[in-house]
């Protein structure tokens, strides 16, 4: 691409039979935690800022035809098709969550405004009429997602969301997937990096996970429901468990519940949040879901360091750590995230010792979730520690203490008063960051206006 390669590959990896699965990566030696496997860009994207110009851009299906639109109009492309081709499934499958019985007349008008745009750009690309719906799922069942920094528990919105898409990636298509991966991926644009989260033997096959790590510890049925693929997880978890009814009445933490709670004062919003950890809300018995419960304790910590308690604030950060330790995959980014953000808050209560503990939690987990050493470490965090002021994101009153040494510290301060630790920086992973161009993610083609 542009006289750069569009992947870095290990060597001691290789693409063969699986049993039951077609394909799949498999390691030919040990593998500590931490290796790192692949980098790739994928062959087409799609932006999510572009999907959102096209009418149908809120329906549940947008991102795969809005990628299926990319994906089409870059067949003429020297090896585009060809790879696309290659790609699982060998027929058409329908999409599940295509239900027209759940549309209401406006959104039926949305959905066939986009079948129409899908079959548009298909009649215009180099496939032939034959094969345009098994390449529709081709490309539905194979996109992957890339988030930049969506671990990020505070700025993620205002300062990533705009990196954020979907893209078809030839080789890392080739991971199956597990409910309980030895593969994680993070992105930078939309490079995608996948690495090792635990030490795996040679000869085993690497997973990654088609749905976010929080839903693991969600029961079987509302695993395979995310997943929505043409396949029945078969993974040591989902064989061990057995599947039951997905509607056990747990309290969805949608957008509007999260913004409803924001307009409420802080204390209310804290007996609110309480109550709801507790399985009850307005006095009505709820399940929360893991998931769910980590976004109750996001939102509980932020509402305690509105109000200065940061004790409490440190101890909803902690909750939030331990339970992400004990139910994510092994050494997951949110594991990092909330470290950091139990690093801050400790720092400002005046406590370095405790602050020095969890930013080295921090640090030794990133090391093996995403390598690079300080450097990246550093380029990973530096915006969420100074784009926070005492007391969140709304800032509070800390007594006597001068507005001015409320704002938020440079970096550098922060760095040399919690003692971080230099290290050299991970040849691999900074080769790898310039042999696919991760830097300069390639802008995906400008869509018509439709």
């Amino acid at each position: 691409r542009q006289g750069k390669t569009s992947f870095v590959l290990r060597s001691d990896i290789c693409l063969r039979e699986s049993a039951g699965k077609g394909r799949g990566w498999f390691t030919t030696t040990d593998l500590p935690a931490g290796t790192l496997l692949l980098v790739e860009k994928p062959v087409a994207s799609c932006m999510d800022c572009e999907m959102y110009r096209y009418k149908w851009g809120n329906l549940g299906s947008a991102d795969s035809a809005a990628l299926t639109v990319a994906v089409s109009s870059r067949t003429h492309k020297p090896g585009v098709l060809s790879i696309i081709r290659l790609m699982h499934p060998s027929e058409a499958v329908p999409d599940k969550d295509d239900s027209e019985e759940d549309r209401d007349e406006e959104e039926q008008a949305e959905h066939e405004k986009m079948q129409a745009d899908m079959q548009q750009a298909w009649r215009q690309s180099a496939a032939h009429p034959s094969e345009w719906d098994r390449l529709s799922s081709v490309i539905r069942l194979n996109s992957i997602g890339f988030y930049t920094n969506n671990e990020h528990v505070m700025g993620f919105k205002e300062r990533y969301r705009a990196c954020t898409g979907s893209g078809v990636y030839g080789l890392a298509c080739g991971f199956n997937h597990s409910c309980r991966p030895n593969v994680a991926r993070f992105c930078i644009g939309d490079a995608a990096f996948f690495r090792t989260n635990q030490p795996v033997p040679a000869g085993s096959e690497l997973y990654m996970s088609y749905i976010e790590s929080e839903l693991h510890s969600a029961p079987k049925s509302i695993r395979s429901e995310a997943l929505a693929r043409d396949f029945t997880c078969s993974c040591v978890a989902c064989e061990a468990e057995e599947l039951t009814d997905a509607d056990k009445g747990y309290l969805d933490v949608d957008v509007q519940f999260q913004a409803e709670l924001k307009t409420c004062p802080s204390q209310q919003r804290i007996d609110i949040l309480q109550g709801a950890l507790k399985g009850k809300v307005e006095g009505v018995k709820v399940n929360v879901l893991g998931k769910d419960a980590q976004e109750l304790r996001c939102m509980l910590a932020a509402a305690h360091e509105e109000l200065g308690q940061l004790d409490k604030a440190l101890r909803a950060w902690a909750q939030a750590l331990s339970w992400a330790a004990e139910h994510l995959p092994p050494f997951d980014e949110m594991i990092v995230s909330f470290a950091v953000q139990a690093a801050i808050v400790a720092s400002r209560s005046g406590g370095v010792v405790i602050a020095k503990r969890w930013w080295r939690i921090a640090q030794e987990i990133h090391e093996v979730a995403f390598g690079g050493g300080r450097l990246h470490f550093e380029l990973r965090y530096k915006g969420e520690v100074e784009s926070q002021r005492p007391g969140g994101a709304q800032g509070f009153s800390m007594g006597d203490v001068p507005v001015a040494e409320q704002a938020p510290r440079p970096w550098a301060v922060v760095a040399e008063e919690i003692g971080l630790v230099a290290r050299a920086a991970e040849d691999e992973w900074l080769s790898a960051l310039v042999d696919v161009g991760a830097a300069q993610p390639e802008q995906p083609e400008q869509p018509e206006q439709p």
